[in-house]
């Protein structure tokens, strides 16, 4: 894609299946410029040999492979996305492969595992942009695994240098956990950020885990360099014995950085900053927190009626928490919200028992529910004789539900002359 129409876009594709090449793999191999919004791709990517030349290099990205410029937005990925065992330099990510301008926002990878890469991330394996560039508001669920050469892994992005992070999420979905693993550095958002890089906003649930890096571990990112982290949350683990294990920074290699309003949970690890520019263990700019215990304070649901709108925000002590199902089956027709808020209109009566996970402060608990869906109805005689001319009135009786019903014809033809009243 190369258009000097900004608006020009691919919108609303879903492909699924395979896909492998030589080189470059994915739904768009080369993104110049233009916008894809709302596409998704489910199924398999596979980078299955060199291109030319001895070029060893090789891309692989669920939405793009090579970005040069342009936007991606509300895009969906679902699927295995794999290198080749036999060259080392190489980039995976769950959106795009190598990103060298442009913006990603509002975009999901889950149930993905990304393998057998030198860069790799759950949205984007390398970028080298600019700061005005950005990946903001995007939510990786999965499996990154940065298998060869000097690997470089994160939840995120595996080696980013430049641009903005913003307000992206490194978490699992309700029955596995999610990990990110290199040869040599994982971060639970990033594995490296160069300089002029900001990365800021960003959460790791308490189900992930970033393991099996030899170099440098870090909640947020593995290895520093002169970049801002600032107002980051890490509740995952951070799983290893090496030096540079760290709840936020694995490793400091910059004399001139800004680390600020990070939090790390105290069962991460023992320090913020594992190695800073000193060659010490730090909390500069990273605070220590205890993981509070979780409880669902909501006792009980009400009952709904087949047809009638239903809505209950589900609580939590502390607030704020991250709601999803967890087994069972929701009364059909409703949807469970992550702010808690169970709604829709029911279209089928009978008894649903589900249970339900709430997630804060790094702490998940669960808890069993059950709502019983009544069928309203309509019971009444209707005279079998009415006198042309006559006064007419005529009130049915229903029960099920507690809201005031609103009336309607549903078939037939009224006699001449008569109408409904919707209230009565």
């Amino acid at each position: 894609m190369n258009t000097e129409v900004d608006t020009y876009a691919v919108k609303n594709l879903t492909v699924s299946g395979t896909i492998s090449s030589r080189w470059a793999t994915s739904i768009v191999v080369n993104l110049y410029s233009g916008n894809i919004d709302n596409c998704a791709f489910t199924g398999t990517l596979k980078r299955n040999s060199y291109h030319y030349d001895n070029d060893d290099t090789g891309y692989a990205g669920g939405i793009v492979a090579l970005m040069t410029g342009g936007k991606i937005t509300n895009c969906t990925v679902s699927a295995t996305i794999t290198g080749n065992d036999a060259y080392a330099a190489q980039d995976g990510g769950g959106v795009v492969a190598y990103m060298k301008g442009g913006s990603i926002e509002n975009c999901k990878v889950e149930g993905t595992t990304l393998s057998t890469f030198n860069r790799v991330g759950g949205i984007v394996g390398y970028a080298k942009i600019a700061n005005f560039d950005s990946i903001k508001n995007c939510t990786f669920v999965g499996t990154v695994n940065a298998a060869r050469g000097n690997g470089y892994a994160g939840g995120i992005i595996g080696y980013l240098e430049g641009g903005n992070l913003q307000n992206n999420n490194v978490t699992a979905d309700t029955n596995s956990k999610s990990e990110v693993r290199a040869t040599s550095y994982a971060g639970g958002i990033a594995g490296r950020i160069g300089e002029s890089t900001v990365i800021e906003n960003c959460n790791i649930s308490s189900n992930v885990t970033i393991i099996g890096a030899s170099q440098a571990m870090g909640g947020i990112v593995a290895l520093m360099n002169a970049s801002t982290v600032k107002d980051n949350q890490n509740y995952g683990i951070v799983s290893g014995d090496i030096t540079n294990k760290g709840g936020v920074v694995g490793r400091l290699d910059a004399a001139s950085y800004t680390i600020s309003g990070n939090k790390y949970s105290s069962k991460s690890a023992a320090y913020g900053i594992a190695n800073n520019a000193q060659g010490v263990l730090s909390n500069e700019g990273c605070t220590k927190v205890s993981p509070a215990d979780i409880t669902i304070t909501t006792a009980s649901l009400s009952a709904g009626v087949r047809g009638k709108s239903y809505s209950v925000t589900l609580k939590s002590n502390p607030s704020g928490a991250k709601w999803s199902k967890k087994s069972g089956t929701l009364p059909n027709g409703l949807k469970l919200s992550t702010a808690g808020k169970l709604s829709g209109k029911p279209t089928k009566a009978g008894t649903f028992t589900f249970t339900v996970r709430a997630t804060a402060n790094g702490s998940t608990t669960t808890k069993a529910f059950t709502v019983n869906v009544t069928q309203t109805t309509v019971t009444a005689t209707i005279p079998a004789t009415i006198v042309k001319g006559a006064s007419y009135t005529w009130t049915p009786k229903a029960s099920g539900g507690t809201a005031a019903y609103k009336w309607s014809k549903s078939s037939g033809t009224l006699p001449t002359g008569m109408k409904i009243n919707a209230s009565t």
